[in-house]
């Protein structure tokens, strides 16, 4: 048979909860001293210098920032081998004295305008301008462009100058048909060193059929990439004359 218990030995359940509540309070007194201790060093420790997107940080240990950008006035862009003033229009080379004057495009003095009919031989089964032609209304406004500003492609091929497309776009709007009276606009796009581009747009009447453009870059005899000539950058940026 069991003996009794002795319940002087138990300890009460509001005596146990005391020694829980006790035992946490010394717990949570434990952490909040080292993170007091933690957050005192913080505040008291020298603030990173500043950064900024793009920058690194200065590089004296005042933390003072780094001076502001100039403005546009009288800084240069870098652009691969040629650098763009931001106070001119001229474009750098990347060797001394190698300078090219890039005035600004005027659309009405380096646009011309061709008119041409459509041959029968132009046309594709479905009675429609074979896409492929649109290039050569293009090609044929390009080089009329040339002519009404005293230029022939033959004249600069014999004395070394090629001007060979190396970039060619279309875009089709409406389709273009047989007898159909076309006028082909040509525009002076673009001038770099070595490459010109040159935008079109081909119409009838008021209805856009397409428009596109061709890149052509300059190359010598050997098909070696050379700079554009000034006299041939000069003779680009005239306007029709009256021969």
């Amino acid at each position: 048979m069991l003996g009794e218990m002795n319940t002087s030995e138990v300890p009460s359940a509001e005596a146990t909860v005391g020694q829980s509540q006790a035992c946490a309070k010394k717990a949570m007194a434990s952490h909040e001293a080292p993170a007091a201790a933690d957050t005192a060093a913080l505040a008291t420790a020298p603030k990173p210098a500043q950064c900024h997107p793009g920058r690194g940080p200065p590089s004296s240990s005042s933390g003072a920032l780094p001076p502001p950008l100039a403005p546009a006035e009288g800084r240069a862009f870098k652009t691969g081998s040629r650098f763009l003033s931001a106070t001119s229009d001229t474009i750098h080379g990347s060797r001394r004295g190698s300078v090219i004057n890039q005035v600004p495009i005027d659309p009405t003095k380096h646009t011309s305008f061709m008119e041409m009919r459509v041959r029968f031989c132009e046309t594709d089964l479905m009675g429609i301008v074979h896409h492929s032609n649109y290039l050569v209304y293009f090609e044929a406004g390009r080089v009329e462009w040339l002519r009404r500003r005293g230029v022939t492609y033959a004249s600069w091929a014999a004395r070394g100058i090629h001007l060979p497309v190396v970039e060619a776009s279309v875009r089709y709007r409406v389709p273009a048909r047989f007898d159909d009276l076309v006028v082909v606009e040509t525009v002076l796009g673009e001038m770099r060193a070595a490459s010109v581009r040159f935008d079109y747009t081909l119409r009838r009447g008021d209805v856009v059929l397409a428009t596109g453009a061709t890149r052509l870059a300059c190359i010598d005899d050997a098909h070696a990439i050379r700079r554009i000539p000034a006299e041939v950058h000069d003779v680009l940026l005239l306007g029709e004359t009256d021969a």
